[in-house]
């Protein structure tokens, strides 16, 4: 299966999150297949409560970067994505915002972009700042932009995954010793 030009497959094994973008901006229609692609995420019970806030200002970007307390790469990025979510979105809503934000993800880096998620800690502060009603939870963002060309001699490192056989077990969590 292809999408937009990369192999599905290979738009997730090689995605990585990174946080360091060049400064410019995403056109809009590659911003409408990002967006696009985080409204055809499956939802609980196809409620489809997620909404999204595309902030573009650097003033909306500091905003969205302050209510993370790692968050400061976010003032870089292109485009930051605020994930909201109803309150009433269902058992487990932060599993439908984790949806649409992974296809967003995975759209920026079959489109040459680079991503990465950040956990909102003050969501009130993000609620205020954007205008977001308060039934809504803003548990995450995504900021995404262009891949910084890093300039020093070292390559970007990567953590290692765990081999596939010490992840994954068949039919019953058995003993694999």
């Amino acid at each position: 299966m292809r999408i937009l030009g990369m192999d599905a497959y290979k738009a997730v094994i090689e995605k990585r999150d990174k946080r360091q973008f060049e400064d410019r901006p995403i056109s809009e229609e590659v911003l409408l297949k990002i967006l696009q692609a985080t409204r055809m995420a499956g939802s609980g019970k196809n409620r489809q409560t997620g909404r999204i806030v595309v902030v573009e200002s650097q003033e909306g970007r500091d905003s969205v970067a302050g209510s993370g307390d790692f968050g400061d790469w976010i003032k870089e990025a292109a485009v930051a994505l605020v994930f909201a979510i109803h309150s009433d979105g269902g058992l487990r809503p932060d599993f439908d915002i984790g949806r649409m934000a992974q296809n967003a993800m995975i759209i920026a880096n079959a489109e040459g972009l680079s991503s990465c998620p950040m956990t909102v800690y003050r969501q009130q502060e993000l609620r205020d700042a954007l205008s977001i009603p308060d039934e809504y939870d803003v548990p995450m963002v995504v900021g995404i932009g262009f891949p910084a060309v890093i300039s020093d001699s070292k390559p970007p490192r990567s953590h290692p995954r765990i081999p596939i056989e010490d992840m994954v077990y068949r039919e019953t969590w058995q003993d694999k010793t």
